[in-house]
């Protein structure tokens, strides 16, 4: 219940600059309220958003692409320790295209091989990532 007071507030603030929602259950339910507030408020200078030990699928990623799609200020996007695999990291790829992320990180998810080419191959077409994380990725 909490959470949903994030979204709300998130709809009208024009200053909040960094976001931090590290290890609080967060689901895909949660992240598509939040994600439809980000896409509603595009006067949020929001440059970090973390949303690290949750329970995000490939799913809530899709929101949360969707909305940050062009964001001229979103610098540093933490997804590490959640449930996304191929799909969420497919997705990560192509907003890298479309927004001067610095930092990405998405260690210790289920993303494999195939989520990890998506990545490399986006990411040759990207001039800003300075640190993408890929900790306990298995990468063959």
């Amino acid at each position: 219940e909490g959470f949903l007071a994030i979204p709300r507030m998130l709809l009208t603030n024009i200053s909040l600059r960094s976001l931090c929602v590290v290890n609080n259950g967060i689901d895909d339910d949660d992240l598509a309220l939040l994600a439809q507030a980000l896409s509603e408020n595009k006067n949020l200078p929001l440059e970090t958003l973390r949303l690290s030990f949750n329970e995000i699928t490939c799913v809530g990623v899709e929101h949360l692409m969707n909305s940050i799609w062009g964001s001229p200020t979103l610098r540093e996007l933490k997804l590490d320790n959640n449930k996304i695999q191929d799909r969420g990291a497919q997705l990560c790829a192509v907003v890298l295209t479309s927004i001067p992320l610095e930092i990405l990180d998405l260690s210790l998810n289920g993303i494999t091989t195939m989520g990890i080419k998506a990545l490399m191959k986006n990411l040759s077409e990207n001039t800003s990532l300075r640190s993408l994380g890929l900790t306990g990725i298995m990468i063959d």
